[in-house]
């Protein structure tokens, strides 16, 4: 035996921690882990997991890596050379045999033992494909082909290791296995034996997909932890307490209100109820819940207290998901003010693609300090208290996740997790979310509840096992409200009543007469008009806007646009550089001679909360007052444009606070981003054909708070803005499946089902129907049809037949966001996000990276993604472009002509 190869008498892990210290750190991560999160199910999954945490770098040993990693070392082995994880794998397989054969030690069943084999194997990588990598592994013969290859680097490991560090290998296998194993034992120069332990009859168990991401996230967030330094926090989080919602709801101060006061009532008996019944289902065992409410009863409110409860009870988390990130704002000042923590404290965590996703284990001052990696690291684990995210970050880490999104799924253990507006899921998915459902219940001992007030039925529907429990047993004091009490009413557009009555058929109503029917209704009104017309295209919504800005300016009076001199406010203050900072903890990058925002900081208010208010101001002071105000609203908007304008919108919508345009009628023309989450109350809204949860979730932004009289929602089927294929067809019609083919997807015959079983009995010339029908009659006649014409319960799904079948990466590929083409991310610097460029490259040249990447995520808020198509192509050819790490930066600063054609709205470059 050799000696042992020493650089200033260590064997490393890394630069600056010996391998002992790491693999110790490590052990004791998943030890904390398995406490806390209660992921420690039985005897043998604890001995494994921390037989893996044991042995796991158990390859570092060889010289090969210790060359590498020691800097003052001048000799570089070969690449192959030094990959640890496969000689890592193969001694933890062989270590669990021994484990399992000890009639001292727990029985390792086989299945764990291989899950454990691929959780080392891949602590570095992704889960791949199981039947693919068995073949890698398995039937190997001996100097025969090029499976064999790769067991010959292991021997050439092992053997080095046998030469230079055996006894530090020997002392981590007797420890991991209490002295079952002993290094002597190991197949140092014949390690193609290992292949017959991984040879499994008749394939992987329906639960060894998840066992597989159990172990793999449990050893990849330890070990990912420990080498940032970090330890896991040793008590399980702490609670929000459900209370403070109690000091915070909705509440009318004048008792003379009848219809106020009794709908605060029934928000509170929904809220009572929803509590009650989430307790003492958990205590029958129940796990997934429905919570199925009107809009305006209070849905965020029960929902989050009724998770925050029962998380109190189970001593875990809740993980609260969205669909999109353009809504999750709303509820994230929600919980801001409620609960008066911030994103990032150690209680709460705020996670998607455009934050700088952050949290403090001490609960430091986030804004005294800029972002660091290990804050990030650990917001990315979502240890906190409660974590609000999206549907994407959720289910795409449960299904297939990348090797940095796994570290998030031991905090899944023991969580209640709400899913606000399920109908928001892609149907492709369906059967995929219901089996990922089982997994949350079953293996991690997860709360499901799905919250909307259309509920898809999706578990009820496909699951043969789950039974959703409804936290509203009865739904008749709500919708007897309604009736009583109608919050709108739906107006039948004669272009719908034909579809209805023909088909695909009827004629639709052209863009210019809708355009005309807005603005006559708008200009004869006797008071302020609020009104909203949302589009299924972005295309559509901003011609529609534009056309609405032509037909104001030709009668005369003053109309403004919202948005056209936004640019100019971020440019004269430093409100924009505030709100990165809020939201990314990055230091300011452009100079002032000093700050050009007065307003003092407010716990009360999230800081684009405050940039709203004083743009309003700003905008008044510019303008003066105006007749109409337009704004158009798509996800063609920066970020961080778009959650001002609304911001904008909800201040201007209010009646109890003041502007320069309390007197002005407000016009907006809006894609389907403001049907879900987005709190806005307009006395009109009109919604081209869609989906019926769709026009169900858009009356939702209509008299939402009961104010005066009957909203009116004008639903209508309008004509593609050449006045050719409706843009609904095109949006809603038949899909493309992958690999079968063309398939009957068609959500609007169900659409049209459902309306015509609702009013074909008493239309009778009619063009209305109240909103408690149109909220459960006929939300239930459209899932009725859907499921029946998806065959639900009888269907085989391939996407779901991928987690029996243990297929990691074709999970992982797998998007909740369906796209039927390419897309480009485009950086639409104004002057201030030009400053932050600039210095996102200084800091990178000065090796700063954790201040970079701070600035590199604030300037996610400028990005819009434009589809790739034959209308949008000739367009960006036209411009000119510099490629950035994951996007493009636009260069022509005169090119709003050419970004108007791609739909990006005035609010970046000016009018």
């Amino acid at each position: 035996m050799g000696s042992t190869y020493t650089t200033k008498g260590e064997i490393i892990a890394r630069p600056g921690q010996t391998h002992w210290n790491h693999t110790n750190g490590v052990v004791k991560n998943v030890d904390t882990l398995l406490s806390t999160t209660g992921l420690g199910k039985d005897e043998a999954f604890r001995k494994t997991v921390r037989t893996i945490a044991y042995l796991h770098d158990l390859g570092k040993l060889t010289q090969f890596f210790q060359q590498y990693i020691h800097k003052d070392d001048p000799r570089e082995p070969a690449k192959k050379d030094r990959y640890h994880s496969l000689s890592g794998a193969f001694v933890t397989l062989h270590a669990l045999k021994s484990l399992h054969d000890d009639p001292e030690q727990p029985d390792i069943p086989q299945k764990l033992r291989i899950a454990a084999f691929y959780a080392v194997a891949k602590h570095h990588l992704s889960i791949e494909n199981f039947t693919e990598e068995q073949e890698k592994y398995t039937h190997v013969i001996e100097n025969g082909d090029h499976r064999f290859q790769r067991y010959d680097r292991v021997r050439k490991q092992l053997e080095n290791i046998d030469a230079h560090t055996a006894p530090h290998a020997a002392k981590l296998i007797e420890t991991a296995t209490d002295g079952a194993l002993t290094w002597s034992n190991i197949y140092i120069e014949r390690p193609f034996v290992y292949s017959e332990l991984l040879n499994w009859k008749g394939g992987p168990s329906e639960d060894f997909y998840a066992l597989v991401l159990e172990l793999w996230s449990l050893l990849t967030c330890a070990d990912k932890m420990n080498a940032a330094g970090m330890g896991i926090p040793t008590e399980s989080p702490a609670s929000l307490s459900p209370k403070a919602i109690q000091g915070k709801i909705n509440t009318f101060p004048t008792p003379e209100a009848t219809v106020q006061k009794t709908l605060n009532e029934l928000r509170n008996d929904a809220r009572k109820e929803a509590q009650k019944r989430i307790q003492e289902g958990h205590q029958g065992d129940d796990q997934v819940f429905t919570l199925t409410l009107p809009t305006g009863f209070g849905k965020t409110f029960a929902g989050l207290e009724a998770a925050l409860t029962l998380a109190e009870a189970k001593d875990g988390r809740v993980i609260y998901a969205l669909p999109y990130t353009s809504v999750i704002d709303q509820t994230d000042d929600v919980i801001q003010s409620v609960f008066n923590i911030q994103s990032g404290s150690s209680f709460y965590t705020k996670h998607h693609h455009l934050t700088d996703t952050r949290t403090t284990i001490d609960d430091v001052a986030l804004k005294d300090h800029p972002s660091t990696g290990d804050e990030v690291l650990y917001g990315e684990t979502w240890l906190a208290s409660l974590v609000l995210t999206t549907f994407v970050q959720l289910f795409e880490s449960i299904a297939g996740p990348a090797n940095t999104q796994s570290i998030k799924l031991p905090a899944i253990q023991d969580s209640v997790i709400v899913v606000d507006e399920p109908q928001a899921l892609s149907m492709e998915w369906w059967h995929l979310i219901t089996r990922l459902t089982s997994i949350l219940v079953e293996d991690y001992n997860a709360t499901v509840i799905f919250m909307t007030a259309t509920q898809p039925r999706i578990v009820s529907q496909i699951s043969n096992d789950l039974s959703p429990v409804p936290l509203i047993a009865d739904r008749t004091p709500y919708l007897s409200f309604l009736e009583t009490h109608p919050r709108v009413d739906y107006q039948l557009d004669d272009s719908l009543i034909e579809y209805l009555e023909q088909g695909a058929s009827a004629t639709p109503r052209s863009p210019a007469s809708a355009t005309d029917q807005i603005a006559t209704d708008v200009l004869t009104a006797e008071e302020r008009e609020t009104a909203l017309a949302i589009c299924n295209t972005v295309q559509s919504a901003q011609a529609l806007g534009q056309r609405l800005t032509k037909q104001f300016n030709d009668v005369g009076g003053s109309t403004v646009h919202l948005g056209e001199h936004l640019l100019q406010f971020f440019s004269e203050t430093d409100w924009v550089e505030r709100i990165y900072a809020a939201t990314t903890s990055v230091e300011q990058a452009v100079e002032r001679d000093e700050p050009a925002s007065d307003q003092e900081d407010s716990d009360e208010m999230s800081m684009t909360q405050r940039a709203a208010m004083a743009y309003l101001d700003y905008l008044g002071e510019v303008v003066g007052s105006a007749d109409r105000m337009l704004a158009t609203l798509t996800t063609r908007l920066r970020p961080v444009d778009r959650a001002i304008l609304i911001e904008c919108l909800r201040l201007l919508l209010d009646a109890d606070h003041e502007t320069s345009f309390t007197e002005t009628s407000i016009v907006v023309t809006s894609t389907q981003l403001v049907e879900a989450g987005v709190d806005v109350s307009f006395n009109r809204l009109y919604r081209d054909f869609a989906p019926l949860p769709s026009l169900v979730q858009a009356a939702g932004r209509c008299n939402r708070s009961y104010d005066g009289d009957d909203g009116t929602v004008v639903l209508w089927r309008l004509a593609g803005e050449a006045n050719d294929i409706p843009p609904s067809q095109l949006i809603y019609g038949s899909l493309i499946g992958s690999e079968d083919g063309e398939r009957d997807r068609d959500l609007l015959a169900p659409t049209r089902y459902a309306l015509n079983a609702v009013s074909s009995t008493d239309r009778g010339g009619t063009t209305s129907l109240p909103e408690h029908v149109m909220i459960s009659q006929a939300v239930e006649e459209y899932y009725t049809s859907v499921h029946k014409r998806e065959r639900s319960k009888d269907r085989d799904d391939k996407l779901a037949k991928k987690v029996d079948l243990a297929a990691g990466e074709d999970l992982r590929h797998a998007s909740l966001i369906r796209q039927d083409y390419e897309t480009i991310e485009i950086l639409i610097p104004s002057e201030v996000e030009q400053a932050y460029l600039n210095r996102y490259h200084e800091l990178k040249e000065q090796r700063e990276f954790e201040k970079a990447d701070a600035v590199f995520s604030a300037l996610k808020q400028a990005l819009v993604t434009i589809p790739v198509t034959k209308r949008t192509q000739p367009i960006l050819d036209r411009l000119s472009f510099e490629e950035e790490r994951t996007f493009h930066v636009l260069c022509s600063a005169d090119a709003y002509t050419l970004i108007h054609g791609l739909g990006i709205m005035p609010t970046a470059l000016g009018e």
